[in-house]
């Protein structure tokens, strides 16, 4: 149980939550924005996906988990993991908003918060187990890859 509370409750945790929601912010400002301008809450969540998941893999490679200067088979992993697990998690997210919106009549201005908050719960565990799990690299690895800095 100690180990599943320092594994979870830590600064990368905090440092995530903190972009997470930032990412989720995002998400909401760019959903909203084109509901106010009439575009279908379907094409909105899709569209507001893109650009949050942009957002995201952006903070949590070079913020959250330090991941940088990794050889370039690294990145190319990171990079299809993330996308993979996050197109699988939108996929999800887009199947309950709509299950909840169309199916049982929830509005989708309030269902929209309520969904996200769980597929964030979920991306964080694919992103901590799955992409970003900060191996060491042997020396003798690829050449590596560097992000400039102003990318973020």
């Amino acid at each position: 149980m100690k180990k599943l509370a320092k594994n979870v409750l830590n600064v990368q945790t905090l440092i995530y939550l903190i972009f997470g929601l930032m990412a989720g912010g995002v998400n909401l400002l760019a959903y909203y924005v084109l509901l106010h301008f009439n575009v279908d809450y379907k094409i909105a969540e899709i569209l507001a996906w893109i650009i949050s998941m942009i957002f995201s893999f952006l903070t949590n490679k070079r913020i959250v988990f330090k991941s940088k200067g990794r050889p370039a088979r690294v990145v190319v992993k990171e990079v299809t993991t993330f996308f993979t697990t996050r197109i699988f998690s939108f996929i999800l997210e887009f199947l309950i908003l709509t299950s909840l919106v169309d199916g049982l009549g929830w509005d989708e201005r309030w269902t929209k918060p309520i969904v996200s908050f769980l597929i964030g719960v979920l991306n964080y565990a694919f992103s901590k187990l799955l992409i970003f799990r900060n191996k060491e690299i042997p020396e003798n690895a690829d050449a590596e890859i560097e992000l400039p800095e102003e990318d973020l």
